[in-house]
């Protein structure tokens, strides 16, 4: 998957990141939840592009590397990412489902 871009936040995706999405797709779509993860997913990358600090509730900071820690849900989806201070980057740690 191609790193995203929108409102001067760049939001990239790691291999690992992207295998993770279509693993959770296809888990998904075994479920009958494939549209309602591709909404969710759609929604997730559009609020982490326009606002991402507003959007996650904080979670922790880790300070040498001026980054703040948080987590977001859209249903079914829950994203942990992190968000730099100074630059306007935001990095995706991980995608889960909600139980």
């Amino acid at each position: 998957m191609t790193p995203e871009r929108g409102n001067g936040r760049h939001v990239p995706f790691t291999r690992v990141v992207a295998a993770q999405v279509k693993h959770l797709h296809q888990e998904a779509e075994a479920s009958g939840k494939g549209e309602a993860f591709a909404v969710a997913l759609r929604q997730m990358l559009e609020r982490l592009q326009a606002d991402a600090r507003s959007f996650g509730d904080p979670q922790y900071r880790l300070p040498k590397l001026r980054l703040m820690i948080y987590q977001a849900a859209v249903s079914p989806l829950v994203v942990s990412y992190a968000v730099h201070d100074d630059r306007p980057l935001v990095f995706i740690r991980s995608f889960r489902m909600m139980s």
